[in-house]
């Protein structure tokens, strides 16, 4: 559980010195995509790596660089 949601999203959002607001949006469309994905065939994304899947969706490899540790720790994702 998120502890204090509506203030974490707003400062996510509003933090645009670590990273900008395109490269936001484009990480909300992959975990979006990445999300429907998982619920109609799972195993099609143990077939493409976690970088793979951020440039197919318009990420940038820094910001993908920068996200990809804590967002796939503990995940089982490469």
């Amino acid at each position: 559980m998120i502890h204090k949601p509506i203030k974490s999203l707003a400062e996510a959002l509003g933090n645009n010195d670590f990273l900008p607001m395109g490269q936001k949006l484009a990480l909300g469309k992959m975990l979006a995509a990445g999300a429907k994905e998982y619920v109609q065939d799972p195993e099609a994304l143990d077939e493409v790596t976690v970088t793979s899947f951020a440039q197919q969706h318009g990420v940038s490899s820094a910001a993908a660089y920068c996200h990809r540790g804590p967002a796939a720790s503990g995940a089982g994702l490469r």
